[in-house]
């Protein structure tokens, strides 16, 4: 799972699909919570006749899959909101690029993304280390599987590759808009391999 913090307009169209597909599991997994009910005892910590719910082992519940993977940490802090309208600014490239996107998948108040948050409490942070990370990661997969992409992206942020390092201008590159921009390395909550 990676949610991008940088803007959707640098993915390429798979990753864009994996962006919505990620993002829509992420929203499911924070509305769910940490545990849901069984579905197969409805909650009820009974006996069966083998001893114990097959699903949930008489817990009447179950972990959400996913819900402390590291990409969710950001999220957590803030209101629902927040990932509503991080989804909804990737429907609206899905949707410049005139991909067929369900934007009821998202279960917004309202047709745009504008917040229900008072004093922007929905927009996270992000920092400059963190986009530049970012970039990078996904240059290199740019580079093996859309060369056209790869070579817009490089020319947009000013990227070039040198013989011991690597050249960009980090003002160049853009956050997706839900995230405020500020001075920082890598975000702690990133699993550097």
């Amino acid at each position: 799972m990676r949610l991008w913090s940088i803007n959707p307009c640098y993915l390429d169209s798979k990753g864009l699909v994996a962006l919505w597909r990620e993002s829509l599991l992420a929203q499911s997994c924070l509305l769910k919570g940490e545990y849901t009910v069984c579905s197969h005892c409805k909650g009820e910590s009974v006996n069966w006749i083998e001893g114990t719910c097959p699903i949930c082992m008489t817990r009447g519940k179950i972990k959400t899959p996913y819900y402390n993977h590291p990409q969710l940490i950001r999220w957590k802090q803030k209101p629902i909101e927040s990932l509503k309208n991080y989804l909804y600014c990737i429907y609206e490239e899905a949707k410049n690029r005139q991909y067929n996107f369900d934007v009821t998948k998202i279960n917004l108040k309202h047709e745009d993304w504008i917040c229900d948050c008072p004093n922007d409490e929905c927009f996270l942070t992000v920092t400059k280390g963190q986009l530049v990370f970012e970039i990078s990661h996904l240059l290199k997969k740019l580079k093996i599987r859309d060369r056209k992409k790869y070579l817009e992206v490089s020319k947009e942020i000013e990227w070039r590759e040198g013989a011991n390092h690597l050249y960009y201008n980090e003002n160049k590159i853009k956050a997706n808009p839900i995230f405020k921009i500020i001075e920082g390395d890598v975000e702690s909550w990133e699993k550097i391999k």
